[in-house]
């Protein structure tokens, strides 16, 4: 493609065969956004206080039917709620509506507890390393490749010099049984038999080469507190969450416990709006397991009183609550490293030359 560049459009272009396919995604995806129609749907939001405590609540449901409460209810290129069951509340609505919310008596119709288990990842990969350090560290895929580079040469602790982590570019997930007992000593010591769940990996890439390990600390005992003082910024951080990632994967499985309430009431003089259901959702960690080093990023639901199914609730702060239905996200580093992974393009080693060429050598697409 670059010689028809050339001819075309002048020199000093490129069109390598994977930064071709990823500026290709980053075209598609704007165009999905010029096409996109936004949607403006209202809902309810409300504090219940009960016997044990008080829980927030959205309104879900008016008259058995349930309400549009996301982008995915909606047609992207029409903005209109899209071939759904679904109730699609306006402004003018919720506002009709709150006063009888408000007057209604409300009782818990249901309460549904359910038991569920969160696995650690698999250690790094090149492409998951640089995918987790974008979305916690907010690193570029170069910026991560040269602290891991670093940390890989290694560094002056004490009389020598030390690899701190095993290779940095590497498709496989495998931990090597030095590294599994080494973890699995570190575990038991610091934190219990209960939290330590010896478990190796496999990769699942069908383009996989595994002449590797997986990205891990070369020895677990060093953590990333006794390193502090030897490590710039950028590489201490990295390797904290290398440590952590690689621990992580050695641990017990979290155990959450995920609650649903449901309050309803009838609505007087309503007619089809009658029943309403407003519904709470929480969770509580029964036991921590993995999350005990390394804690799950993004917001965490609220944790819930405890909700006795009968019993009567009383609502207050009610709050009409106005939304839009959002375009596809832009890529990120992290997202478009995925992308490219997925469909099988390229190497990951290569995804962070890659990013560079299209932002600042070419300027054939820009970070903000």
């Amino acid at each position: 493609l670059s010689p028809l560049l050339w001819r075309k459009l002048g020199q000093g272009m490129s069109a390598g065969r994977v930064q071709s396919v990823a500026l290709r995604f980053l075209v598609e995806r704007e165009r999905e956004r010029m096409a996109f129609r936004a949607a403006e749907y209202w809902g309810v939001e409300a504090e219940f206080a009960v016997a044990a405590g008080s829980a927030p609540a959205k309104l879900t449901s008016l008259g058995g039917r349930a309400l549009a409460s996301g982008t995915a209810d909606f047609d992207p290129a029409t903005g209109e709620l899209a071939a759904t069951a679904k109730r699609w509340l306006k402004r003018e609505d919720v506002e009709a509506l709150t006063p009888a919310l408000e007057a209604a008596d409300w009782r818990v119709a249901s309460v549904e507890k359910r038991q569920a288990r969160r696995r650690p990842q698999p250690p790094f990969t090149t492409s998951t390393m640089q995918q987790a350090a974008s979305n916690r560290l907010g690193f570029a895929a170069r910026r991560t490749m040269a602290a891991a580079q670093s940390l890989y040469q290694g560094k002056d602790i004490g009389a020598e010099r030390v690899g701190l982590i095993t290779y940095m570019r590497t498709d496989s997930v495998t931990l090597a049984e030095q590294a599994l007992g080494q973890a699995g000593e570190y575990i038991r010591g610091r934190w219990g038999a209960d939290h330590h769940d010896r478990r190796q990996y496999t990769s699942k890439s069908r383009n996989a080469q595994e002449a590797h390990e997986a990205i891990r600390p070369t020895d677990f005992s060093r953590t990333p507190d006794s390193l502090r003082a030897m490590l710039d910024d950028d590489e201490w951080r990295l390797y904290d969450l290398i440590w952590r990632r690689a621990v992580a994967s050695q641990m017990s499985p979290a155990q959450i416990e995920q609650t649903t309430a449901v309050f309803e009431a009838a609505l007087p003089d309503s007619g089809s709006d009658s029943p309403a259901q407003m519904t709470a959702t929480g969770q509580i960690v029964v036991f921590d397991g993995w999350y005990a080093v390394l804690p799950p990023g993004g917001g965490e639901q609220a944790v819930l009183p405890a909700i006795v199914e009968g019993e009567r609730a009383a609502i207050s702060d009610v709050e009409a609550a106005g939304h839009e239905s959002q375009p596809p996200a832009r890529y990120t580093e992290a997202s478009l490293v995925r992308k490219l992974e997925e469909d099988g393009l390229g190497r990951p080693s290569t995804y962070a030359s890659v990013l560079e060429t299209l932002t600042r050598q070419r300027g054939y697409a820009f970070k903000r």
